[in-house]
């Protein structure tokens, strides 16, 4: 996959500084978050640039993860950040190795994961891989229960998914199911249908081919191709926000200039 559709895709998303925490930035749409770049009580948006600068770097092949994370330590030494003694190395220390790989390895995987979508719903792709399967790709020393978040969500989607149930509570791969069945926004902490799933994840996805489908019974040759998804990145777009804490509301409202804006409760995107 090329990396330049992924820094297309990072080129297009704006900067969020905020002071908001994780649990409270999990409150804004799926659909801002996709357009946005933010770290949880990051409210310093020249840091927050330069987290967007060290992304496109890595995506562009400049320079590598360790590399980008030296950079941006440098960033928040340059705004004399200091972290709280107690939270020192840890998620909620913004310089701490942890934080620092956990966010440019999410958000580099998360612009590759949206390419591999977009190039996947090309009518020449489509067609020929119309399924997908979530198998993977990188060993971690404690392996999520995949193949039981996948059951699960098959159970809660009922006659919504089509997707193929699996044995092993561990599953490796064997999760299969069309490239826009409802699973993918089901099994992802993000609500997205592109990985990464959840943060760290080593799963990836890989096509699955026409008659691996139909031998699967995901499709059947007197159907017609499963409708593709062509809606572009703002199109018209906009959401119900059900964002209620005040002091994020200000920020979102002060930080969305040209991004969107907060209409009686609705998120409306630009174009």
């Amino acid at each position: 996959m090329p990396d330049s559709l992924a820094e297309q895709i990072l080129q297009g998303k704006e900067i969020l500084p905020t002071t908001g925490s994780s649990a409270q930035l999990a409150q804004i749409p799926v659909e801002f978050r996709e357009r946005a770049v933010f770290s949880a009580k990051t409210n310093n948006a020249r840091h927050v640039q330069q987290i967007k600068d060290s992304i496109a770097d890595v995506l562009s092949g400049e320079t590598n993860i360790a590399s980008a994370r030296t950079k941006l330590k440098q960033s928040l030494s340059s705004i004399n950040y200091q972290p709280d003694p107690a939270k020192r190395g840890g998620l909620q220390d913004l310089s701490s190795d942890t934080r620092l790989n956990l966010i440019l390895k999410t958000n580099t995987t998360q612009a590759r994961g949206h390419t591999y979508k977009m190039q996947g719903q090309e009518p020449g792709v489509i067609d020929v891989w119309p399924a997908q399967e979530l198998f993977r790709a990188e060993s971690r020393r404690e392996r999520r229960q995949w193949g039981q978040i996948w059951n699960q969500a098959i159970s809660s989607l009922g006659s919504a998914t089509s997707a193929i149930r699996v044995s092993d509570p561990f599953a490796n791969d064997g999760m299969i199911a069309l490239k826009n069945d409802p699973i993918w926004k089901a099994i992802s902490v993000f609500g997205t249908d592109y990985p990464p799933f959840d943060y760290g994840s080593g799963m990836r996805l890989r096509d699955v081919d026409y008659d691996t489908a139909l031998d699967l019974g995901l499709i059947k040759e007197d159907e017609p191709s499963q409708e593709r998804d062509t809606t572009s990145f703002n199109d018209g777009l906009q959401v119900a926000s059900p964002v209620t804490d005040p002091d994020l509301l200000a920020t979102l409202k002060e930080s969305m200039q040209g991004i969107a804006s907060i209409v009686h409760g609705i998120l409306k995107f630009a174009p």
